[in-house]
């Protein structure tokens, strides 16, 4: 039998010679690419060389508009929280025009130029009374004050500490005397300096087993918006400042006073602001029961030293108690 060749081979031209393998160079790719464009088809593929380009052409177009897009994130971003910021600043503006300023409890002088927390209305006044060994104790002998309950009290650290007032002796005779804490821990008012309060008035009456502690506002050392913690840092200037800086007095009367009433007897009216009715002004005293309150006056009497024209505030006003001109 005859042997059959493969079919490759029995038509295998013998004059044929090796094909040489055209590679495109780039006047050939951008022969092809205007023929593209001209929307002529051609049977060529896409050459390597044509992907490497096209994938340049889109990195040079996609790396600034990624960069502006990014950008534009972190502006919209900061944009947001210097807006919260400034809302966070207005509203703490309008609490601290209606807050007394933070005085020395020594000398009640204001403390300017000095950045600290924020204090403003705590949201649940605390009062609690004297308790333990404190009874019958001075202010300007200890350094702490133990009470029934601190249960309410806000959170108070060295950094960040909080005021208090201690009512001493009873009756007539009863004083109100301002302290600064830095811990609530075990009941314990654990005051900021030693003595609490070294002021002849802190020696004046003993704290009894009735005396009211109270809490009427708090330093506000940071707040969260939207998951955002911002810090707040307060800081007095007075423009004009009269009598060294001495903003506030006592109340005068024989005996106690109690809120309402149309006159408050001072020791002294030189630094409070010029009242009428047309521009009634405002000033904070430290009641026995109800902490600090709130007046109203719409004039002044030099002979005797008077606040006229109160109205507003609520609790009893004790001989010595603290009265503070709210705008100056």
């Amino acid at each position: 039998m005859a042997n059959t060749l493969p079919l490759s081979v029995m038509f295998t031209n013998q004059n044929s010679r090796p094909r040489r393998k055209w590679v495109p160079g780039p006047a050939s790719v951008r022969s092809r690419t205007a023929e593209r464009a001209a929307g002529r088809r051609t049977d060529d593929g896409i050459s390597l060389i044509e992907v490497v380009v096209a994938f340049a052409i889109l990195l040079v177009a996609l790396v600034p508009l990624s960069y502006l897009f990014t950008t534009s994130l972190i502006q919209a971003g900061q944009s947001k929280n210097q807006q919260t910021a400034l809302s966070i600043a207005e509203g703490w503006a309008e609490v601290l025009s209606n807050t007394t300023p933070p005085v020395n409890p020594v000398s009640t002088a204001v403390i300017v130029d000095t950045p600290e927390a924020p204090s403003g209305p705590w949201q649940s006044s605390a009062a609690t009374t004297v308790a333990g060994t404190s009874v019958g104790k001075f202010l300007n002998a200890v350094s702490s004050v133990t009470v029934t309950s601190t249960a309410n009290f806000a959170a108070a650290s060295v950094a960040v500490p909080q005021t208090a007032f201690v009512v001493t002796g009873t009756g007539t005779g009863a004083t109100t005397i301002e302290i600064s804490f830095t811990s609530t821990a075990g009941n314990v008012l654990t005051c900021t300096t030693n003595p609490c309060n070294s002021s002849s008035t802190a020696g004046i009456n003993a704290m009894t087993s009735s005396s009211a502690v109270t809490e009427t506002e708090v330093a506000t050392p940071t707040e969260t918006r939207g998951g955002t913690t911002y810090n707040l840092s307060a800081e007095y200037e007075w423009a004009t400042v009269q009598n060294s800086g001495i903003v506030s007095t006592t109340y005068s009367g024989v005996s106690s006073l109690t809120l309402p009433a149309s006159v408050v007897p001072v020791t002294s009216i030189a630094n409070f602001t010029l009242a009428s009715s047309v521009s009634p002004q405002t000033a904070r005293v430290a009641t026995v029961s109800n902490g600090l309150q709130t007046i109203t006056y719409t004039g002044t009497q030099t002979s005797p030293p008077e606040l006229t024209g109160v109205t507003g505030g609520t609790g009893t006003i004790a001989t010595g108690a603290s009265i503070k001109s709210a705008r100056h």
